[in-house]
């Protein structure tokens, strides 16, 4: 079956599923919605709350609307290495795991070649701990390396 990356939903659309779950659209969610739908990878409430400006939101604030909206199932909650907290939108999207670049100090994520396999054993688990009866379970997989060294080319 061939790999078909699906579009990314539109704010509107993401805004229509917050007001299902009974959660108002205030100005401060559509920004922080499209600020996230925006960003490639998981970002910290830092990170969101520089990508909403100039809508101002205050800290405390865009961490309550992330925790409503998680207890709804509309984000993901998952950790970097140093234990600081990234928020991403559950969009249906396939999911992606974070590579921490420790000598760059940046965060990517796997592509789709690294991911999939992943995919596939982490579904496997939740469905088994699903027929388990567990609930609300949460995994945090994410990489941290080293960027490999630029190799010398040699000119003849």
């Amino acid at each position: 079956m061939p790999n078909v990356t699906a579009l990314p939903p539109s704010p509107a659309s993401f805004i229509a599923r917050l007001r299902a779950t009974g959660l108002r659209s205030t100005r401060g969610r559509r920004a922080m919605v499209a600020a996230l739908l925006r960003s490639p990878t998981p970002l910290t409430l830092a990170q969101l709350q520089a990508a909403v400006r100039p809508q101002p939101v205050p800290l405390a604030t865009l961490f309550r609307s992330m925790l409503r909206m998680e207890k709804f199932g509309l984000v993901r909650r998952t950790y970097d290495p140093r234990g600081t907290a990234l928020w991403e939108l559950l969009t249906g999207r396939p999911r992606s795991f974070p590579l921490n670049l420790r000598d760059a100090h940046e965060t990517s994520v796997l592509d789709d070649e690294l991911s999939a396999p992943l995919r596939e054993v982490l579904a496997l688990v939740e469905a088994r701990l699903a027929d388990r009866g567990y609930r609300d379970v949460r995994l945090n997989v994410a990489f941290r390396a080293v960027r490999p060294a630029l190799r010398q080319l040699s000119v003849a």
